[in-house]
């Protein structure tokens, strides 16, 4: 490109393959570049391009063969029998005593991946998903045998498998479109394969299926109009059709189904996405409630015989005949096996009674329970007495309990469990419901993918770590063609659309198998599978690998002359981050020297950031250099990301201060920088009294890189007053802010460019959908995907676009950059400047609305 005409040439004319790296020799007449895995070189006077050959010597150095020890796990499932857990790790199945944990017993030995383990109600087999097949099979190891035996395998993706509780049936959905129920022998053969539900199963981890304490029905999560998820039930038999059990207009339901051990009620969290999920619960049956005064008459029941059981007065309510008769033991007996997940029911426990569901009126038997928090993983004690959940308060995931007892003489509330910033998951309570068990992760939600397995006693409100250890061989020229296929598979079965782009996936396949056996260490591999998935020319794509946090080094909020710093090192102060460390210790002034850094000169050898290394936090001291004269300034340091949004929060304020200069006063300013939960409330803060006493606002949302509240956005400059609300001798106010609801209630422009990415790609077209104004600046860039991700069985992460974004027309926004009415393309340099065309149009526009 001619950066003095805009005028650009092509360089290179191949038909094939991609160029990247390019890079500019210094003297402008050579341009390196990668094609094809070689290195080439063009002649930018000739235009020639030619490939270079390299002659590499040595033997390709490849990790090989690693012994890799193991103490993180994931999959967590405790037998009912409460003696025993299963856990996965690095793909492999492992079991262990589940009271003192030590060195657990492998069960699986392949290259594929293994995971989500499932105990049977006898506690003496575990069913896991397997790769091993190109799809995603189950498989049954057998404890009393030693053998695994496989009960599917082909390309389909079996999920969510799940023991019935008499241990007779095991339920799993396949490709998210059929239920299935597998009839079992005693030595888990299959006797019988019945689909007994189909649709669309929008399935949420391992919560999307519950089996009925006496193993006669299963409840599940489809999708239905509108993408709202509400609860089926169906007989496990498949002798009559689904019926729902729930009618809710919420797109998330049930990360986990708690089926009551009675079989009278199912507990189950439930929300639309960005808000607290509540616990909802649904009778099955018309709810009598329990009577105080009913534990009073129990003191005369007859017993027979000195000893025996008591047997009870039947004091069932005349016209209920929902209510079941009791047993002998003048109780209802939990289920034989439990709570699913081995959840920890009594195994000697008799036939349950008959689960019933009453259809008719179920729509009005559902409640929310008044927990106060948001629930996830709802679990109950095989006792029915005690609730377990998680709960995300300040950041911090726990494991909170809740009482179910009707006859508790205390108000129910919630108790916290669990401390810590290690994120919470797998609960299932032991057979006595006097203890839980539990994963910890290291750190906060995506801490390392991988946890310690821990124990809570209810009784002395203590928990205690179940150490689990172990160590396997990793053969990186085997694992790397198992996380190619796995990368591969889990878009063929994701991606979203059927068609990959155009893109001929099993042929590309086959293509860049080669390369990947090539690849010699973990960074080529991946890199090698990104180049793959970029064949599908699709945004909200890649593998990647977390990484370790690194060393935080420390940042002062100072921004320095360039020619003093080239010419002998030296660190003139040129900029003061507002409210950063340097202006908050106040004395430090433009122009000023920093001469040394807690007594350690700066020179021009020496970095400044490995001065600054870790102290990110820590007492600091600077030695600031003014006129010749030297004092100290003490700072505390802050991370590179607290430097990089005080300095966005000073970018802001001078847009807002522009757009108050060029539109004389009558204009507010807000920046929206991404679509979060967080920028929905810095929007709060932002839509401040200023901005609310102004004629209009500009919205900027240029570079605005995504993420999923823009519906939420969009409703606080849709909404318009149509009340005033004035108390006595007071002044009005609009009723939408009287009451408390979020409106600006005042007219907009907005401004977007070819870095606003994704959601705020979705707020653009919403914006404009909606008619709410004018938008000026550049087209979008058409990044616009729904995402999620697949983690592999080396730890890295395949990110998998699943769902594609339409206008309301069903135009696909993927590829197809939101337009704008008033195109202005910044001059470049304008930075430079101080001036903003794009903003000065919009405020021009605005203006030009409000005359």
């Amino acid at each position: 490109m001619n950066l003095a005409t805009g005028a650009a040439k092509a360089l290179t004319t191949f038909k094939t393959g991609r160029c990247l790296w390019p890079t500019l020799s210094y003297d402008g007449k050579s341009i390196v570049f990668e094609r094809g895995f070689g290195i080439w070189k063009l002649d930018t006077h000739s235009g020639k391009a030619e490939e270079l050959h390299f002659a590499l010597r040595g033997v390709p150095s490849t990790p090989g063969v690693t012994h890799m020890a193991l103490s993180s796990w994931s999959g967590l499932a405790l037998s009912p029998d409460g003696k025993k857990i299963a856990v996965a790790a690095h793909g492999e199945i492992f079991a262990a005593g589940a009271k003192e944990g030590g060195e657990p017993q492998r069960l699986t030995f392949t290259d594929a991946a293994e995971s989500d383990p499932q105990w049977s109600a006898d506690s003496t087999k575990l069913v896991y998903r397997s790769e091993r097949d190109g799809g995603s099979s189950l498989y049954v190891y057998d404890f009393d045998t030693n053998t695994e035996h496989a009960l599917t395998h082909s390309h389909d993706t079996d999920v969510a498998p799940e023991w019935s509780p008499d241990g007779k049936s095991l339920a799993f959905l396949r490709n998210r479109k059929e239920l299935h129920v597998l009839s079992l022998d005693d030595k888990a053969a299959i006797k019988a394969d019945k689909v007994i539900a189909t649709g669309e199963m929008g399935f949420y981890g391992d919560g999307g299926l519950a089996w009925s304490p006496d193993s006669k029905w299963l409840v599940y999560v489809p999708v239905g109009v509108d993408g709202f998820s509400n609860l089926y039930a169906v007989p496990a038999d498949g002798s009559a059709t689904s019926r729902p059990i729930t009618f809710l207009a919420n797109g998330q339901n049930a990360s986990h189904i708690a089926w009551s051990p009675d079989g009278k009620y199912i507990l189950f969290d439930t929300s639309q996405r960005a808000e607290d999920p509540q616990l909802a619960r649904v009778d099955l049956i018309p709810h009598v409630p329990a009577f105080r005064e009913d534990q009073f008459a129990d003191l005369f029941r007859k017993q027979s015989t000195p000893g025996a059981p008591d047997t009870p007065t039947d004091r069932r309510r005349p016209g209920n005949p929902s209510e079941t008769t009791p047993n002998n033991n003048g109780a209802q007996e939990p289920a034989e096996g439990g709570a699913r997940r081995g959840a920890g029911a009594d195994t000697t426990t008799k036939k349950p009674e008959p689960t019933k569901i009453v259809f008719e009126g179920i729509r009005n038997r559902l409640t929310l329970l008044p927990i106060g928090l948001g629930v996830r993983y709802p679990v109950i004690s095989p006792d029915g007495k005690t609730l377990a959940f998680l709960a995300e308060v300040a950041g911090l995931a726990n494991i909170y309990s809740y009482s179910l007892d009707e006859l508790a003489r205390e108000p129910a509330a919630a108790k916290q469990l669990t401390s810590g910033a290690g994120f919470k998951s797998d609960i299932a309570f032991a057979p006595d419901s006097k203890s839980i068990f539990y994963l910890e992760s290291g750190g906060g939600r995506g801490a390392g993918g991988g946890s310690t397995v821990h124990s809570y006693s209810l009784d002395s409100n203590t928990a205690k770590n179940i150490n689990l250890a172990t160590s396997i061989d990793v053969d990186f020229d085997k694992e790397k063609m198992v996380v190619f296929d796995e990368a591969w598979s889990t878009l063929d079965h994701r991606f979203w659309n059927g068609s990959f782009n155009g893109a001929n996936w099993p042929a590309l396949r086959d293509e860049w198998r080669p390369y990947i056996e090539g690849a010699r260490t973990g960074a080529e591999l991946r890199r090698d599978i990104n180049l793959l998935i970029g064949e599908l020319n699709s945004s909200h794509s890649g593998i990647s690998l977390p990484t370790p946090p690194s060393v935080r080094t420390g940042r002062l909020g100072l921004r320095y002359e360039r020619e003093p710093y080239e010419k002998d090192g030296s660190l003139i102060v040129r900029e003061i981050v507002p409210l950063g460390p340097a202006s908050l210790e106040g004395s430090i002034k433009v122009g000023d020297k920093l001469a040394a850094v807690n007594g350690t000169p700066i020179t021009g050898s020496v970095n400044l950031d490995s001065l600054l290394e870790d102290r990110a936090g820590k007492r600091t001291v600077l030695s600031i250099e003014t006129a010749g004269k030297k004092r100290d300034a003490v700072v505390r340091p802050v991370s590179l990301q607290v430097e990089s949004g005080l300095l966005y929060r000073d970018w802001v304020e001078s847009r807002r201060a522009y757009v108050d200069k060029v539109s004389g006063g009558k204009l507010g300013y807000v920046h929206i920088a991404a679509m979060g939960d967080g920028d929905l409330a810095q929007l709060y803060i932002d839509l401040d009294a200023v901005n609310q006493a102004k004629k209009g606002v500009v919205i900027d949302v240029r570079n605005n890189n995504g993420g999923y509240v823009n519906g939420r956005v969009i409703d606080v400059f849709a909404r318009k007053n149509y009340l005033l609300m004035t108390p006595r001798d007071g002044s009005p106010a609009p009723s939408r802010q009287a009451l408390g609801q979020r409106a600006l209630g005042l007219p907009t422009v907005l401004v977007t460019n070819e870095s606003t990415l994704s959601d705020g790609e979705d707020f653009t077209e919403g914006y404009r959908a909606l008619q709410l104004g004018k938008v000026v600046g550049t087209p979008t860039a058409g990044w616009i995907i729904f995402t999620g991700a697949q983690r592999l069985i080396d730890g890295s992460s395949v990110r998998t676009p699943g769902e594609r974004i339409q206008t309301i027309e069903g135009k696909d926004m993927e590829w197809h950059p939101r337009p704008v009415d008033v195109e202005v393309t910044r001059p470049l340099g304008e930075t430079e400047t101080g001036e903003d065309a794009q903003l000065k149009k919009a405020a021009e526009t605005l203006l030009m609305q409000l005359k």
